[in-house]
């Protein structure tokens, strides 16, 4: 007898709940867009050197590429998800790295928003890599769950 195993149907909430989590970090990111409008300084350092700001960056454009960047991102990952043969990988790193944009955005945004006459990123923002850990929610709740093998 063949042992076949058969993918359960993912359930529309599972699938629906999944989807939404991939369209958080965007969404966050244009939450504080709106928040620090008027407060973002004109142009955000976006390199140091040391202690002495090397480059900036306008504000809007830091924001802008952050929500394009993370909605593109989004766009894959939705996409992965509804089709049932794509690899795990899409939806995981395309969710992950719409954290990683959003992240990024805050850290680089919160620097301008500060009362400070010097902005500073905190030391915190090095941790915006493991924000592609994001990926793993949407992927565990979107995933096509494996019944046991049924002999035929």
């Amino acid at each position: 007898m063949d042992d076949v195993s058969t993918a359960a149907p993912r359930s529309r909430t599972r699938l629906t709940l999944a989807t939404v989590l991939c369209w958080v970090p965007p969404a966050i990111a244009i939450v504080f867009t709106v928040i620090w409008g008027r407060l973002l300084s004109v142009d955000l350092p976006t390199r140091w050197n040391g202690d002495e700001i090397v480059s900036t960056m306008p504000g809007w454009l830091v924001a802008l590429g952050a929500i394009v960047i993370g909605g593109g991102c989004s766009m894959l990952a939705t996409s992965a998800l509804r089709n049932a043969d794509a690899s795990p990988a899409a939806v995981i790193f395309s969710a992950g790295f719409a954290a990683v944009a959003t992240g990024v955005w805050i850290f680089v945004g919160s620097a301008s928003v500060a009362d400070d006459a010097d902005p500073r990123i905190s030391p915190l923002a090095l941790i915006s890599p493991l924000l592609v850990l994001w990926g793993l929610l949407p992927w565990a709740l979107g995933r096509a769950r494996r019944r046991a093998s049924v002999e035929v």
